[in-house]
C-alpha cells in the first residue's frame, strides 16, 4: 500500500465528504512529487517553480518543526534563507547553489509528515479565504515579507537549543497563506514571527545566563 492511501484517508477522516481545497489539494499534489524515494532540493524547486514558493516553503519547513539532532536546521534554514533573499529581490526563478540542489529530501519521511499534518491543514483551511487582504501575497508586499522570513530562516539555521520550532511554525503559517493566497494568514504569520523572535531572544539570554553562572 502506498503512502497516498494514508494521505487520503487522513484527509477523509477530518473532512468527511468534502473534496480537497485550496491548501489540501496542492499539498497532496506535493506528496505525489515526493513519492520518488530520492528527491533532491533542486528537483523540488524546479518542479514547483516560483509560483510554488508557498509549497516549497512548507515542505522545507516541516523538518524544522520538530527539534532534531544533526545539521537538519542548518541545511533547511539555509535553503529557506536563500529563497527569502530571492523573494526580496523579486527574482522570477529561484536559484540554489549546486551543493544545496544535490541535497536529497527524505521523501518517505516528508510524506508521512504531510499525512500527519494534513488533518491540521484541513482544519486551518476552513479559516482561510482566498484573496483576503490579497495585497500581502503579491508584489512589493511579498518582497518585503522576504525580510522576516529570512530572519526566521537564519534563526532555524543557528544551533540554538529548542530554537527551531517557534520560527518554523511562523514560516509554516506564511506558507499556508501563500498557498491559499490569504493575506490574513500572512498577517498572522507576522504576529507569530514577532513571538518567535521574542522566544529566541529569551533562549539566547537564558543560555548566556546559564553559561555565565556555570563558569563563574
Amino acid at each position: 500500500m502506498t503512502l497516498a492511501t494514508p494521505l487520503r484517508s487522513s484527509l477523509a477522516r477530518h473532512r468527511g465528504s468534502r473534496t480537497p481545497g485550496a491548501v489540501t489539494r496542492p499539498v497532496m499534489d506535493l506528496a505525489g512529487i515526493l513519492r520518488t524515494k530520492h528527491v533532491t532540493v533542486g528537483e523540488l524547486v524546479d518542479r514547483l517553480g516560483h509560483k510554488g514558493f508557498g509549497l516549497a516553503l512548507l515542505v522545507l519547513t516541516l523538518p524544522a518543526i520538530v527539534p532534531t539532532p544533526g545539521p537538519v536546521g542548518m541545511i533547511f534554514g539555509t535553503v529557506i534563507a536563500l529563497m527569502a533573499l530571492q523573494v526580496m529581490a523579486g527574482a522570477r526563478r529561484l536559484w540554489l547553489p549546486e551543493i544545496l540542489r544535490r541535497r536529497a529530501l527524505p521523501g518517505s519521511a516528508l510524506r508521512r509528515g504531510i499525512a500527519w499534518c494534513l488533518p491540521s491543514f484541513a482544519r486551518a483551511e476552513r479559516w482561510l479565504t482566498k484573496r483576503r487582504l490579497a495585497f500581502l501575497t503579491r508584489g512589493r508586499a511579498r518582497a518585503l515579507l522576504g525580510l522576516p522570513m529570512f530572519v526566521l530562516a537564519v534563526v532555524i539555521a543557528l544551533p540554538i537549543p529548542f530554537g527551531n520550532t517557534a520560527p518554523a511554525v511562523a514560516l509554516l503559517v506564511f506558507a499556508l497563506g501563500f498557498i491559499a493566497r490569504d493575506g490574513a494568514a500572512i498577517a498572522a504569520g507576522l504576529v507569530l514571527a514577532a513571538v518567535a523572535m521574542a522566544w529566541t531572544a529569551f533562549l539566547v539570554f537564558a543560555g548566556a545566563s546559564v553559561v555565565g553562572w556555570a563558569t563563574a
